[in-house]
């Protein structure tokens, strides 16, 4: 009720001219913020020379900076988290290459996530607003995720009180011991010190979230601004090493465990029944990223199944059953039963 109470309160809003554009102004601070974040992060999406996968943790105004990267760097994805009121704005922007993520994130759900998935750029627009005391906890997860980790935390202003102060102190030690540097925004209004940490995540420890942790380093990836690939080699494997491109965008099975809700169900329903097309030897949803729009197979040929196949009727059928449910422990329950 509250959602579509938010939502026809936009759809007015955009009626009257009011909001024209997803970055008109709703809040000229929190636009003149947004603008400025951008104008940093854009000099480093612009390295990379391939597809990438950027996430946002935590809301922005309007979705600035996913929305914007979104409309001009078209092979990439973008993930945004924990702002269900963008469901209109993604359905409004006709953009192909955006996911949103709508469960609310902490220390334990982002350990997962980076343990079964490798982001290219993280984008935390406020540390401290979305985790508040959690932030230091939390930030360990963060710096998990991936290559390039992009942080604003604001500055010290006579409106916060001693425990923000000291929460700001803590976090902003905690970075440069960590060796992130401050990307300077040479304007004395921006409020806000932005951050870079740039780290290098050797391996998957999870195939996919509802896996265990590989008992050996068996999935490795090789990232950097040219090219990204996954090489597979364990024991499972007869000892032969499998290297594949890495795709952009996320696993459908961590769409559904983290709440996505865009694309809507529909359209990922209609990819599936596309995909059906396409031989492949071990045909589930474990085996299929999001990118947007668009599902995409992955785990062709793996010599521990049989020869490429189309997928039969009843094993569609049950991959179809989990793309409907919202309940993470019975999504959980079936994968654990087997899709075979």
């Amino acid at each position: 009720m509250v959602l579509k109470k938010n939502i026809s309160l936009f759809a007015l809003f955009l009626f009257l001219g009011i909001g024209q554009s997803i970055y008109s102004s709703e809040s000229s601070n929190e636009r003149y913020k947004c603008q400025k974040r951008y104008s940093l992060l854009k000099k480093y999406l612009n390295k990379f020379k391939r597809p990438f996968t950027m996430i946002t943790l935590g809301s922005e105004w309007n979705g600035y900076s996913s929305f914007k990267a979104a409309n001009i760097y078209h092979d990439s994805v973008f993930v945004v988290t924990e702002n269900q009121s963008l469901l209109f704005l993604c359905q409004q922007q006709l953009l192909h290459n955006l996911i949103l993520l709508t469960e609310s994130l902490n220390k334990n759900n982002l350990k997962i996530l980076s343990q079964c998935e490798d982001f290219d750029i993280i984008f935390v627009p406020d540390l401290i607003k979305t985790f508040q005391k959690e932030s230091k906890a939390v930030l360990n997860e963060i710096i998990n995720l991936g290559f390039l980790i992009f942080i604003t935390i604001p500055k010290k202003k006579k409106l916060q009180n001693d425990d923000q102060y000291k929460l700001i102190d803590e976090i902003e030690a905690y970075l440069l011991e960590l060796s992130a540097i401050k990307l300077e925004c040479n304007d004395p209004n921006y409020e806000e010190n932005f951050y870079l940490l740039e780290r290098s995540k050797n391996y998957l420890l999870r195939k996919t979230w509802d896996r265990g942790l590989h008992s050996e380093k068996s999935h490795r990836i090789e990232s950097n601004y040219v090219e990204k690939k996954l090489i597979k080699n364990n024991k499972n494997l007869k000892g032969i090493t499998i290297e594949s491109e890495w795709k952009p965008g996320i696993n459908l099975i961590t769409f559904k465990m983290l709440q996505g809700v865009f694309p809507i169900k529909e359209k990922i329903i209609e990819n599936l029944y596309s995909l059906r097309t396409i031989l492949h030897n071990d045909w589930v949803i474990n085996n299929m990223i999001i990118q947007g729009n668009k599902l995409s197979l992955i785990d062709f040929d793996d010599p521990r199944r049989g020869p490429r196949v189309y997928c039969s009727d009843h094993l569609f059928e049950k991959n179809l059953q989990i793309i409907y449910l919202d309940d993470k422990e019975e999504i959980i329950k079936r994968l654990i039963q087997g899709l075979k």
